[in-house]
């Protein structure tokens, strides 16, 4: 999409060697609240979660990884 010049909402990308506590609890600090967190090549609802606040990121991102 971004190649395309199509605009697409703000991302970070959280491979394996970035969720750990410190990398995940800045997500929200770059992105803002609330976001979505969901895995990178599932479709477009499972493995997803609507995060309210920075205690809900490290679950949220575990639950991503579940599926990726």
């Amino acid at each position: 999409w971004l190649a395309e010049g199509l605009p697409t909402p703000r991302w970070v990308l959280l491979d394996a060697a970035h969720q750990q506590r410190e990398h995940v609890h800045a997500v929200p600090d770059d992105l803002g609240l609330p976001l979505i967190v969901k895995p990178p090549r599932e479709g477009s609802s499972i493995g997803v979660s609507k995060v309210l606040g920075y205690s809900q990121m490290l679950d949220a991102v575990q639950l991503a990884a579940q599926y990726d």
